[in-house]
């Protein structure tokens, strides 16, 4: 049974390795969607009520993928391209101009050099 269960592990993995890329797509939508909801305004509290839902949803999701790409094995310069596509999306551009730390600074600068090779 208990090799069975580690089955199922590498298999999940093998398959968020083969699905990266499309992780990182469906991330950066569920992003662009999250953005478009900012900008509503002047609705009422039942329509309000809706996107609150609409939004919690979609964070779930994101949550979700993050957690199947940080459990997914770095093998390839692409499976590093595309978690640091994803820190990227997460990091710097949520964040406000100006606010990232020197850590999150350094890893943009191999995040910039790596996605250009």
């Amino acid at each position: 049974m208990q090799n069975q269960q580690s089955m199922s592990v590498e298999k999940s993995a093998i398959n968020a390795h083969e699905h990266l890329p499309d992780i990182v797509e469906e991330y950066k939508a569920i992003s662009l969607k999250l953005f478009e909801f900012s900008d509503i305004s002047d609705v009422t509290a039942e329509e309000q009520a809706k996107i609150t839902i609409r939004e919690t949803a979609l964070l779930d999701r994101q949550s979700s993928l993050m957690e199947t790409a940080l459990s997914t094995p770095v093998t390839s310069i692409e499976d590093a391209k595309a978690l640091l596509s994803l820190w990227h999306l997460d990091v710097v551009q949520s964040a406000m101009p100006g606010s990232l730390d020197a850590s999150d600074e350094l890893v943009a600068a191999a995040y910039h050099f790596i996605s250009k090779t």
